[in-house]
């Protein structure tokens, strides 16, 4: 049991906390409860907590059922070379936002947050990989292979800057303040397999390419969604889009041709989102 987690356990507060200092306890890890309660159904017990972290993969009932009909769900420790889209989505101005609100606030605001951002990421069959504080990680094209991966990953962006709309008009009529977010979509190859030790692992995904989507969420603003040109090669006849000047990430030794992306060109059909559909 960590620190933190005996200070929830014991602690008696006079008052209701104001501030993330009145707490004791550091936002991140404020954030990283925020996210493991809604995993794990928006209820959960402390003592609990290491039995449900040893779940390997997130992704939707009817991904998971097609999974175990096809034997794709066998845990084994170890990666294999993927051709997978990853998408990162971050909260901007998240740390300020938290500064002056009280903790159970944060907590609240991140758990609706993450609730509609998980409901699309599953209507198009993404792989949750995990939270990031209040940034989101999603593969797909792994491990259940979409030949439409690409498309399902910009789509699932455009929708989830839709559904912040919404989302903002209700905030800000309770005189909350909006919660925007940037998103950066990158594809190619990754290492993408069960990982960690021998009593607790988690389905995730490594390389440059996960390193490089995370890098263009870093630089896409507010209601922005970047992406890069291997994806946008992908989804052209689908997406509409505009090219950005290239951009300096870190880490590259020279600039990326980066595209935003604007809208729908293309619709189609309903059988795109199903699993194993080709």
């Amino acid at each position: 049991m960590t620190e933190e987690t005996r200070k929830i356990r014991v602690s008696v507060v006079p008052r209701p906390p104001k501030t993330v200092e009145e707490t004791g306890l550091s936002l991140g890890f404020l954030v990283e409860l925020a996210c493991k309660t809604l995993y794990f159904g928006g209820v959960m017990s402390l003592s609990s907590l290491s039995e449900q972290l040893a779940l390997p993969v997130s992704v939707s009932n009817d991904v998971m059922d097609f999974m175990k009909k096809e034997r794709l769900a066998e845990v084994k420790k170890g990666g294999e070379l993927r051709d997978t889209t990853v998408l990162f989505t971050d909260i901007r101005g998240f740390t300020a936002m938290s500064e002056s609100a009280a903790p159970q606030h944060v907590v609240d605001m991140l758990n609706e947050y993450f609730e509609l951002m998980v409901e699309i990421i599953f209507k198009y069959q993404g792989t949750l990989d995990k939270f990031i504080g209040d940034e989101i990680m999603v593969l797909y094209g792994a491990p259940l292979v979409q030949p439409d991966a690409t498309v399902r990953a910009v789509r699932t962006a455009l929708e989830m800057q839709l559904a912040l709309e919404e989302f903002n008009r209700t905030t800000i009529a309770e005189g909350n303040d909006p919660i925007r977010v940037g998103i950066g979509i990158n594809s190619g190859e990754v290492v993408a397999g069960y990982m960690g030790s021998s009593k607790t692992m988690e389905y995730t995904a490594i390389g440059d390419t996960v390193n490089t989507a995370s890098r263009l969420c870093s630089i896409a603003r507010a209601g922005e969604i970047i992406v890069s040109e291997p994806t946008w090669e992908r989804v052209r006849e689908f997406f509409e889009g505009q090219p950005l000047p290239p951009a300096k990430l870190k880490g590259k030794a020279h600039a990326l041709q980066i595209y935003s992306i604007t809208g729908i060109r293309k619709q189609w059909g309903d059988e795109m989102t199903k699993p194993g559909a080709p």
